[in-house]
């Protein structure tokens, strides 16, 4: 792991974020095993949804790592890691309350919505597709109405290059429909 990542992930020390922009995309993905190991723990903690240096230092981890990930084109070896993180993710709420008590996207959802957004950019890509799709569905379940309706969107987007993958979850698909989710219909 990069040295400037390594101290915004375990000494959070968020000064670095602007430098580690400048550090090479190849330098970026050397390690990346550890630093999705590291993200995890971060965004696991009990702390997680109160605590915003956490919730810095995660977004900018993500932001540096899926924009070396896009420019190496190193997609397909790393597009499991994401979806493995975008996973975890999606097991935590996706709305809080805040401080008038209206709902309001979680810390974590915004994680899932960073993912989401970087993984479809390959809705061409069928290896990565056949990845990310069983994932992305779990969040048409979500509370989260801005979030499925994206998810929706991303589905949608990707049904035109990976029919096949999509037809292995059509019972979910037609249930989502069933519950009025009808812009899955596209």
């Amino acid at each position: 792991m990069h040295y400037l990542l390594s101290r915004l992930l375990h000494q959070r020390q968020l000064n670095v974020s602007a430098q580690l922009f400048n550090v090479s995309h190849y330098d970026v993905i050397t390690d990346m095993s550890n630093t999705f190991s590291s993200l995890k723990e971060i965004i696991n903690a009990p702390s997680y949804p109160s605590n915003k240096v956490d919730q810095s230092v995660v977004e900018i981890v993500i932001a540096r790592l899926t924009a070396a990930i896009r420019e190496t084109g190193s997609i397909e070896s790393y597009a499991a890691e994401l979806v493995d993180v975008l996973d975890e993710v999606l097991r935590h709420p996706m709305t809080s309350l805040n401080e008038k008590s209206q709902d309001v996207d979680s810390p974590h959802c915004k994680i899932a919505s960073d993912l989401l957004s970087s993984l479809f950019l390959h809705y061409s890509n069928k290896s990565v597709m056949t990845l990310t799709i069983p994932v992305a569905l779990k969040c048409l379940n979500s509370e989260n109405a801005e979030l499925v309706k994206n998810t929706t969107s991303y589905i949608s987007l990707a049904a035109i290059h990976n029919r096949k993958s999509l037809s292995s979850h059509a019972l979910q698909i037609i249930s989502n429909v069933v519950r009025g989710n009808y812009s899955l219909i596209q």
